[in-house]
């Protein structure tokens, strides 16, 4: 995805749209993380995903416009979003209420790529003004674990304190994004 957007594939990226909604019951409430008070919601569980996509492609200042959010029992149950981020547009959505589009994608001043199941993906789709539509499949080594798993066991035996691909300062930046957007959905 990187080396397709380096080459210019979709001219420069404007924006990018990262969505993660699944149907999750709502009972027994409480009895799984998903609705417990302080770490539950779908913004805490699928929103880190999102965050992840526009942490990784997006530099810059990060500011939310608007947002929407669903609640049950004060658990945010559907979670939208949009955002700036260094001058270019983002949103994040994520549910436990509704299955819809779990994809990201990223809009381009001459085309657009989008991913499928962005949280485990295997393949995605090139919508090039230049060169048309091009799917590429890339599969997991092993499985959707396996590729980070080996990059954790090489950074322990090269005593790497953090991953030169996920440091610190992405989890942080991606922490950011997701109290940035409950702040602004969830005021106090």
């Amino acid at each position: 995805l990187k080396q397709a957007l380096s080459e210019g594939c979709i001219g420069e990226l404007l924006s990018v749209e990262a969505s993660l909604c699944s149907k999750v019951s709502r009972e027994p409430f409480g009895q799984t993380y998903h609705t417990q008070p302080i770490q539950g919601g779908c913004l805490l569980d699928g929103g880190i995903y999102c965050a992840s996509w526009l942490e990784d492609l997006l530099d810059g200042p990060i500011s939310v416009t608007e947002s929407d959010c669903t609640l049950h029992n004060a658990i945010d149950y559907h979670a939208r979003a949009k955002l700036r981020v260094g001058g270019r547009s983002a949103i994040l959505e994520c549910a436990f209420d509704r299955p819809s589009a779990r994809q990201a994608v990223l809009t381009g001043t001459s085309g657009k790529i989008v991913v499928d199941e962005l949280h485990r993906p295997r393949s995605m789709t090139i919508f090039s003004e230049k060169e048309g539509e091009k799917t590429v499949y890339i599969p997991y080594e092993t499985d959707d674990f396996y590729g980070e798993i080996h990059h954790f066991v090489q950074c322990l035996l090269e005593g790497r304190k953090e991953s030169p691909i996920m440091p610190l300062s992405a989890s942080v930046r991606c922490a950011l994004i997701l109290d940035r957007i409950r702040e602004h959905m969830l005021p106090g």
